[in-house]
């Protein structure tokens, strides 16, 4: 990842990621229970914004990006966000 100072009230922070599972694990709602499948990978990216009006106050925001999938099929696993976000 990077960080970026941008003035002395302003920051940023880029991260990339990588995540290999090598069984994945989903709830099945017709059955109702977990059910083990092949491995899955996730690849993405972090960004956030910080910012520093006052000495007393700090803003946030941050957004990430992930593409989710089964290694084999290269499908996309179900219900993973692909975009995701908060502030504070």
């Amino acid at each position: 990842g990077t960080r970026l100072l941008l003035g002395d009230h302003v920051a940023t922070r880029t991260s990339a990621f990588a995540a290999f599972i090598d069984r994945e694990t989903i709830f099945d709602h017709v059955s109702g229970i977990n059910v083990e499948l092949a491995g899955t990978r996730r690849l993405g990216v972090e960004q956030e914004l910080i910012v520093t009006p006052a000495e007393w106050l700090t803003i946030g925001a941050d957004a990430t990006f992930a593409d989710a999938r089964f290694v084999e099929s290269g499908n996309r696993i179900p219900l993973a966000p692909r975009l995701s976000g908060g502030a504070r």
